[in-house]
């Protein structure tokens, strides 16, 4: 069974971004409508020059007009700031409201971020089990860290009936979407035979996925593997190469191989590692 959790925080990947021009850069604030792809990439230029907490609020109004002139994904990032508390102060119930105006509008992200307020109980007026279905419109929507939620809570049993090969079968999915957490979860099912046939030598394949993608447990577990010949032959040289990049991902902390393996990743994921 696996038992010993590692947990890993994750922000969803790419942040989609949008503003609207006004009276401080000559443009109207319609403009939003007129053109919705140089709005998009007049937010990005903003956003990318923001220094002070002045441009940090008027970065926020900018995602608020572009929102309000119903520009899906400017509504995403406007439920990111308000969480965040990113040109504005941190407004929880705020935030959810505009990531549901998203979800609403298929923003695969916004679906995951907002089933992760409620799971987090960040929004007491909803109960936990909305989130499931939440996340399962993210995952529908090819967002990576709403399969990787869903597959956590399909696991574990948490507000939806347990069922652990389908977890399986999500976190493939997320897998292939480029979720790192999602192919170390999928190499320890394989590795103890849990929800899917046991086959060491497909846990180390996903391990070394995972590791490329600069999971340093991946890396750990891997080179675990290589020094105790587990799904692979075993070779010193290979151990001490993982173990060397475990260590470099981990800031220092991974840098011996004790008798134990890291497992589970089942943390709600809504912020890049």
């Amino acid at each position: 069974m696996l038992s010993r959790l590692r947990f890993q925080s994750t922000l969803l990947a790419s942040l989609f971004l949008c503003t609207c021009q006004d009276k401080a850069t000559g443009l109207a604030d319609d403009s939003c409508l007129a053109n919705r792809g140089k709005c998009l990439k007049q937010a990005q230029q903003l956003l990318d020059t923001a220094e002070t907490a002045h441009d940090k609020r008027r970065a926020f109004q900018k995602y608020r007009i572009a929102c309000d002139a119903g520009i899906p994904v400017a509504c995403y990032t406007l439920g990111t700031m308000l969480r965040d508390g990113y040109g504005v102060k941190a407004n929880p119930m705020k935030a959810a409201a505009t990531f549901s105006k998203a979800c609403k509008a298929a923003v695969g992200p916004a679906c995951n971020s907002l089933g992760a307020m409620i799971k987090d109980r960040e929004v007491t007026q909803s109960t936990p089990k909305v989130c499931v279905p939440l996340f399962e419109k993210a995952c529908k929507l090819n967002d990576h860290m709403g399969c990787q939620n869903l597959g956590a809570l399909l696991w574990q049993g948490r507000n939806v009936l347990k069922n652990q090969r389908r977890a399986v079968a999500i976190w493939t999915k997320a897998c292939r979407l480029g979720n790192s957490s999602s192919c170390f979860n999928l190499a320890l099912a394989f590795e103890d035979g849990v929800g899917v046939k046991s086959s060491p030598r497909e846990a180390q394949r996903l391990y070394r996925v995972a590791c490329e993608m600069k999971n340093g447990d991946a890396c750990y577990n891997l080179a675990l593997m290589y020094k105790e010949g587990r799904g692979v032959r075993a070779d010193v040289d290979k151990s001490s190469y993982y173990l060397r990049r475990a260590c470099s991902l981990s800031g220092g902390r991974d840098c011996a191989i004790p008798d134990a393996s890291y497992k589970l990743d089942i943390t709600t994921k809504t912020r890049p590692r």
